[in-house]
């Protein structure tokens, strides 16, 4: 059983960093190219913020596919957990776009025109911001998705 959620683990993080990854180097790729070292180094802690949100929805995964196996339904184990990796991708592109309109409202910045010219202040503002919320956040939504399945 630890050896398969392993592999699913495996499977399903790689393939949540690829789209995670390639989803926000278009949008950074959007606004300029090749990035400049404040844009890397907010690429970088959104990825590390995905994977903070990854880590906490995967415990929780867990959970369900170990209700399943020990069930003896091992599909159904793994189509829930591919369901809570998919909520936790939409959780973080969600969070970041809330973020980016955030910290819109909040510093009155052109965040782009910010990013494009350097400015580590606004970009740093907006990861401790995202970074927070994902820490924040994480926890309830996924008593939230809990109490929504034990309700079904």
């Amino acid at each position: 059983m630890n050896f398969l959620f392993f592999v699913l683990v495996l499977i399903f993080g790689i393939l949540f960093y690829l789209l995670a990854y390639s989803l926000l180097k278009r949008h950074f790729h959007a606004i300029m190219f090749p990035l400049n070292p404040a844009a890397k180094l907010f690429l970088a802690s959104i990825l590390l913020g995905f994977g903070i949100a990854l880590y906490h929805f995967c415990a929780f995964g867990y959970k369900l596919f170990d209700m399943f196996y020990t069930n003896h339904k091992v599909l159904q184990g793994v189509a829930f957990f591919a369901l809570v990796i998919f909520l936790c991708f939409c959780f973080c592109v969600l969070m970041f776009r809330f973020v980016l309109v955030a910290s819109k409202v909040l510093f009155r910045e052109n965040e782009k025109a910010e990013l494009i010219k350097g400015n580590l202040i606004i970009g740093g503002m907006q990861i401790v911001l995202f970074l927070f919320f994902i820490s924040l956040l994480s926890e309830p939504v996924i008593l939230l998705i809990g109490s929504m399945l034990s309700n079904r």
